[in-house]
């Protein structure tokens, strides 16, 4: 795993425990009386939509990080071969298309 890959990840882990605590937290809480259930999930719902767009900004950063590097996704790597394949196979027919007028002549 590459060090980009692996900051990715490690930010995307961050914003879930972060996530996970702010639910803890709010579920005392709500035990203690400090907050209604209901303010208690508008604050997560709040938090998650927040952990969200910073997941977001992170893979947009990853991307881009990716193509200043120059590297091949899967996806793009995977359209040229099959653009290969497709003018391998446009080749031999060419190629059989003229040994046979050959042949003939």
């Amino acid at each position: 795993m590459s060090k980009l890959e692996e900051l990715l990840y490690r930010g995307i882990g961050s914003l879930d425990l972060t996530i996970n605590k702010l639910e803890e937290l709010v579920q005392s809480l709500v035990e203690e009386g400090e907050l209604t259930k209901k303010q208690g999930k508008e604050l997560i719902k709040r938090w998650q939509q927040k952990g969200d767009e910073q997941k977001d900004k992170l893979e947009d950063i990853f991307d881009e990080k990716l193509d200043e590097l120059g590297v091949v996704r899967v996806e793009e790597f995977d359209k040229l071969k099959e653009r290969v394949a497709r003018l391998e196979t446009k080749l031999i027919k060419l190629k059989n298309g003229a040994s046979q007028n050959n042949s003939e002549l």
